[in-house]
Order: structure tokens, then C-alpha cells, then sequence
């Protein structure tokens, strides 16, 4: 049975710094799919929390600075899951911010991860926050081998797909990326019919055709699509053309 924080302590750490956005704060805990996040100072030392409650409503501008709640409530990697359990009851919090000897955050624990260990359960955490793009306040799916039986993964509704390639020793780049009402529907007609409309969506089929992985991301808003698909197209285009491109 697990005895200490460390035992059960989740260390996939997504933290927030004082003078980030509120808005795109919300953004980045609701695209992960946690609650709440640690406020860290430059030297990595948690300064408050603050959860996706905290942030509903902000208004235009607002900071996390105004939104958190401080301090932050810490525990070492040391410190007893009954201990733990004890101060999250008596502060009323639902986490706790584990730190180092120096103290630096390095993790965090649950309400949920501190009764499975009290219970003597595994604590579940996610490997990793899989495919998140902070720089763009999304989340990708895996990558996924563009065929006809794999295209139903993709998102059914409005979003923005890319097209990957690479892979077996070669370097992974994205190739093309564009909007679309309907990733999966647009995926569809990728496979189904020559892109000759537009040449350089052509080429990049032709040049790698069978070889191609497709990443996708809901996005509901317009703005936001046309946004996320500049920015990634413009990726593509300061990379070095590959062999057989010209």
C-alpha cells in the first residue's frame, strides 16, 4: 500500500504563470480536460491555483493574478497521504501542490489520487497531456494513418486537420494543414477524388501518397480555424522542401 505523496502524486505538471490570460487560461485546463491548475513564480515555486470556476466568468483582460487562489497549499514528496489528506479536509481544497527541497513544484496530488492511495488503490494518471498545443490553445488527436478505415477517428464537425509525414528513420513534418466544416468529411474526399483544384495540395498527395498520417482538432469557431490552420501552414512552409518536392 502506497505510504507517501510520491507514491500516487500525478508529475504531468501543467502550471500557469501570474500574468498569463484568464480567457486563454480557461482555454488551455478545458483543452486538457483537468479541473485546476498551479500558479508557479520564475523559480518554479507555486504562488496560488487556480481552477476553471475561478475563471467563469473574466472579463476582457483579466489575469490569473486576480482570478487564483493564494498561497497554494504544499505538501513534499515525503509528506504521508494521511498527512496529505488531512490538510486537503482542513484547508477545504481539492489539491495539493507537491514540492521539491528546494520548493519547486514537481506534481500534483488529488482529493481522488489521495483516497486511492488511503484505499490502496493505484493512483490513474495520464502518461503524458497527449498531443497538447499550448502555443495554440488546442488539443491534436493521434497521429492516424490516412485510409478509408481509419478516417472515422477523425472529428465529425468543424475543426482543422493536418497532414503528417515521415516516419521509418525519416524526420516527422507536417505537410498541409487547412480548415474545414467537417474534418472527417473532408478527410473522406481527400481519399476519394485528385485535390486538382489546388496544385499544392496535389503535390503533396501525389509525393507521398500511402505514406501520409492525418492529426485533427475540433475547433468550433470560424476565426479560430482559419487562425490555427495560418499558423501551421506557415510552419510547413519555412521548412526545407523535401526530396521530390520541386
Amino acid at each position: 500500500m502506497a505510504k507517501s505523496v510520491h507514491e500516487i502524486m500525478n508529475r504531468e505538471l501543467f502550471s500557469l504563470r501570474m500574468d498569463d490570460d484568464a480567457a486563454d487560461a480557461l482555454g488551455y485546463i478545458l483543452a486538457l480536460g483537468i479541473t485546476a491548475a498551479p500558479i508557479l513564480d520564475d523559480q518554479q515555486h507555486p504562488v496560488g491555483v487556480v481552477s476553471f470556476r475561478d475563471l467563469l466568468p473574466h472579463r476582457a483582460g483579466a489575469k490569473v493574478s486576480e482570478r487564483m487562489t493564494s498561497p497554494a497549499i504544499t505538501v513534499t514528496e515525503h509528506t504521508s497521504i494521511e498527512q496529505a489528506a488531512t490538510l486537503v479536509a482542513e484547508r477545504g481544497v481539492h489539491r495539493v501542490v507537491v514540492v521539491d527541497e528546494h520548493g519547486a513544484a514537481v506534481g500534483v496530488a488529488s482529493t481522488i489520487d489521495l483516497i486511492a492511495g488511503l484505499l490502496g488503490l493505484p493512483a490513474k494518471h495520464p502518461d503524458t497531456f497527449p498531443h497538447y498545443d499550448r502555443s495554440r490553445g488546442i488539443t491534436w488527436t493521434d497521429d492516424t494513418l490516412l485510409d478509408m478505415d481509419r478516417v472515422s477517428a477523425a472529428p465529425d464537425g468543424p475543426g482543422v486537420l493536418v497532414l503528417v509525414a515521415g516516419g521509418k528513420h525519416k524526420p516527422e513534418r507536417p505537410v498541409w494543414c487547412e480548415a474545414s466544416t467537417n474534418v472527417r468529411t473532408r478527410l473522406f474526399d481527400l481519399l476519394s477524388r485528385p485535390q486538382d483544384e489546388n496544385a499544392e495540395l496535389a503535390r503533396v498527395m501525389e509525393l507521398y501518397h500511402g505514406g501520409i498520417r492525418f492529426r485533427a482538432s475540433a475547433i468550433a469557431s470560424a476565426d479560430a480555424r482559419s487562425r490555427v490552420a495560418e499558423s501551421v501552414m506557415s510552419e510547413v512552409r519555412a521548412l526545407p522542401a523535401p526530396a521530390g518536392a520541386d
